[in-house]
C-alpha cells in the first residue's frame, strides 16, 4: 500500500467521520436558552412574526421558568385545568398596567382571566396591627386601621417614593439624577432615616420583601427607585399589577406554546426539555451550543439516544432565566466581556415561597371573610404554646417538634430573634382555584422570614403558619386543611431563588450598563432584564419581545447584503 493511497484512505474516513457529526448537529436560525414565559414567548414571536426557526432548550423536564401549577384534585404538578393553583409567578394586570402579557396571554393565546382577590372587595379581612386585630373591607380602610403616627409616617414617606422614583432613568438607572447617592445606601437606610416608629419601618420592609422577596438591609435604595419606576408607581405595584390570574393558572401559556412548538413545528422548531446548556461558543458565522441530554427527558429525540451531547447549531442565542443560573452557569467561549461577567456575579435572587394550606372547601366566605389577612406586628404564638395546645387537645406531636419547643423554651431568654414569634407572617390570600372545588389559603414566606421558617421542618411551618391564620379565621385553618404545599424556588437547581435577582449597592452604578448589552450574536431576555415591569410575567415578555425585535432587524440587514 503507498504512502499516496494510505493518505486517500485516511482522508476518507476523516470526511464520513464529519458527515456523520455534521448529522448529530442541529440548525436553526435562533436558539433559545430556557422555556419560561421570556424564552418561549420570543419562541412564538420569532416564529409567527419574523418566520424563523427556533430550538428551545430547557435544562428542567417541564416548561414555565418560575411559573408552576399544581392540580388540587389529583396532586400532580405541570397540569393546566380549572382545579390549579399557582407555586411560582401567577398574577397579571390589566391592559394598560400589563400591555405585553395581556396582548401575549389574553389576545394572542386567548386565554380567560378572573379576579385574583389579591385586594379584598367581598366580604371582611383581617389585620394585625399594634393596636390589636382588626377588620377591614378594602385596602384604604385596611390602612385607616393602622395608627395614625404610623399612617402619617407612611404616607410622607411614599410621598418621597413616588418623587424620586419619577426620576429614575429606566434603560440606565445608574444615569439618573442621585443615582450615586441612592445606590450607596440600603434601603434599610432609607427606611431609618426617613421613619422613626418600628411598625413604619416593619411595614416599608414587609414592602420591600413584597417587591423583591429579600431583607431591605442587603437590596440597594437605587434598586428599589428602578423597581417602582419599571411598574409605573407604587399603585400599580402595591394594586393593579395583581388584578387577574389565569385560568389554567400561568404556566398554561408556556405549556400552550411548547405544545405548538412540538405539534406543529413551524420552520422546524421545536423544545427540547431535560437538556441543559452547557457551553456557548461563538464565532463571527453564528454560535454552537453544546447540550447536555439527561435521561429525564420525554421530549422528542435528540439526534442519538446513545450520546450524552448533541449540538445545536444558530446564527443567533437567546439567553433567558436568572442571571446566577444563565450567566454564570455556563461557559461561554470567547468569554464574556468582564463587566458582563462581573455584573452577574453580584446579581442574588430574592428568597420567596408560597405555602398553601388546601381546604376541602373554602371555609372563611361561608363566615363572610374574604381570607385576606395583613399584619404590621408579629402575633404568632411559639412552639412550646403550640404543643401545649396539642398536648392539651390529646393530639400526638412528632417527637423532633416536642424537643424544638423545649429548645426554644431555653432560648427565648437568651436571644428573641430565635424565637418563632419574631417571624412575621404578613400577608396571606384567598387563592382557590378557578373551579371553586376546593378553598385555597395563599401565605408568603419572603426574605428573613422564608430563611427562619424553611430552616424548620414541614411540620414545624405548618403548625406555625396554621396557627396564626386560626387567630383571623378560627380553628378551622388548623384542623380542616386537607394538604399543604411550600414549594422552595431557591431549591430548584436551575432557578435558584425567586422572584428573581436583585441589585445590591453599588452594583448599579458599577456594572448596571452591562445588564440588556448584547455580546456578539448573544441576546439577554428575562425578568430580570426588563424595562416594563422588572421582575414580572410581563417584564419578562416585554424583554422578549423588544431582543427579538432587535435580532429581526440584524436579520433583514444581514439578508439585504
Amino acid at each position: 500500500c503507498s504512502m499516496a493511497s494510505l493518505v486517500l484512505f485516511i482522508g476518507l474516513i476523516a470526511s464520513s467521520t464529519v458527515k456523520s457529526l455534521a448529522e448529530e448537529e442541529i440548525l436553526c436560525d435562533v436558539a433559545i436558552v430556557g422555556g419560561g414565559y421570556a424564552g418561549l414567548a420570543a419562541a412564538h414571536f420569532l416564529t409567527t412574526r419574523h418566520r424563523l426557526s427556533v430550538r428551545v432548550l430547557e435544562a428542567s423536564n417541564t416548561t414555565g421558568g418560575r411559573t408552576k401549577n399544581w392540580d388540587t384534585s389529583i396532586q400532580r404538578p405541570d397540569v393546566a385545568n380549572d382545579d390549579v393553583v399557582e407555586l411560582g409567578g401567577q398574577w397579571l394586570g390589566n391592559k394598560t398596567v400589563q400591555p405585553h402579557s395581556w396582548r401575549l396571554v389574553v389576545e394572542e393565546l386567548g386565554f380567560e382571566v378572573f379576579d385574583a382577590g389579591y385586594t379584598p372587595s367581598d366580604g371582611n379581612s383581617v389585620i394585625f396591627t399594634s393596636e390589636g386585630r382588626k377588620n377591614f373591607t378594602d385596602l384604604i380602610s385596611g390602612f385607616q386601621q393602622l395608627p395614625s403616627p404610623v399612617q402619617d409616617e407612611l404616607r410622607h414617606a411614599a410621598q418621597i417614593l413616588e418623587t424620586l422614583q419619577t426620576s429614575v432613568d429606566l434603560e440606565n438607572p445608574q444615569s439618573s439624577p442621585g443615582a450615586v447617592e441612592w445606590d450607596s445606601m440600603t434601603f434599610e437606610t432609607w427606611i431609618n432615616a426617613t421613619v422613626s416608629l418600628r411598625e413604619s419601618r416593619t411595614i416599608l420592609a414587609v414592602l420591600c420583601t413584597t417587591m423583591i422577596a429579600q431583607s431591605p438591609s442587603v437590596v440597594s435604595f437605587l434598586h428599589i427607585l428602578f423597581y417602582i419606576r419599571a411598574a409605573g408607581g407604587l399603585e400599580n405595584l402595591v394594586v393593579n399589577e395583581q388584578q387577574y390570574r389565569v385560568r389554567g393558572g400561568t404556566q398554561a401559556p408556556p405549556l400552550k406554546i411548547a405544545s405548538q412548538l412540538m405539534s406543529q413545528r413551524p420552520f422546524g422548531s421545536t423544545v427540547h426539555l431535560s437538556s441543559p446548556v452547557r457551553e456557548i461558543r461563538q464565532d463571527e458565522s453564528g454560535i454552537t451550543f453544546r447540550v447536555e441530554k439527561e435521561a429525564s427527558s420525554s421530549l422528542l429525540p435528540t439526534p442519538s439516544s446513545s450520546t450524552t451531547f448533541f449540538t445545536v447549531r444558530a446564527k443567533y442565542a437567546i439567553v433567558t432565566g436568572p442571571p446566577p443560573t444563565t450567566g454564570l452557569g455556563i461557559i461561554y467561549k470567547p468569554p464574556l466581556p468582564y463587566d458582563k461577567r462581573q455584573l452577574f456575579q453580584r446579581l442574588p435572587m430574592g428568597n420567596s415561597v408560597k405555602f398553601q394550606a388546601i381546604f376541602p372547601r373554602a371555609f372563611w366566605r361561608d363566615k363572610g371573610w374574604s381570607g385576606t389577612v395583613l399584619a404590621s406586628v408579629s402575633t404568632n404564638i411559639s412552639l412550646e404554646e403550640i404543643i401545649e395546645e396539642k398536648e392539651q387537645a390529646r393530639i400526638q406531636i412528632p417527637k423532633e417538634l416536642k424537643q424544638q419547643g423545649q429548645q426554644q423554651t431555653l432560648k427565648n431568654s437568651a436571644s428573641s430573634s430565635s424565637s418563632s414569634s419574631s417571624i412575621l407572617l404578613s400577608n396571606c390570600f384567598d387563592n382557590s382555584p378557578y373551579s371553586g372545588k376546593k378553598g385555597v389559603l395563599l401565605c408568603f414566606l419572603e426574605g428573613d422570614c422564608s430563611v427562619k421558617l424553611m430552616e424548620k421542618s414541614h411540620d414545624e411551618r405548618v403548625q406555625i403558619v396554621t396557627s396564626w391564620l386560626s387567630q383571623a379565621l378560627g380553628e378551622e385553618a388548623k384542623e380542616e386543611a386537607i394538604e399543604y404545599l411550600d414549594f422552595n424556588w431557591a431549591a430548584q437547581e436551575h432557578i435558584g431563588g425567586a422572584y428573581s435577582s436583585y441589585f445590591p449597592p453599588g452594583v448599579w452604578t458599577q456594572y448596571g450598563h452591562a445588564l440588556r448589552s448584547s455580546f456578539g450574536r448573544i441576546y439577554w431576555a428575562g425578568a430580570d432584564y426588563a424595562l416594563d415591569g422588572f421582575g414580572y410575567i410581563n417584564g419578562a415578555i416585554e424583554s422578549a419581545e423588544r431582543v427579538v425585535g432587535e435580532i429581526g432587524k440584524r436579520v433583514l440587514s444581514e439578508n439585504s447584503h
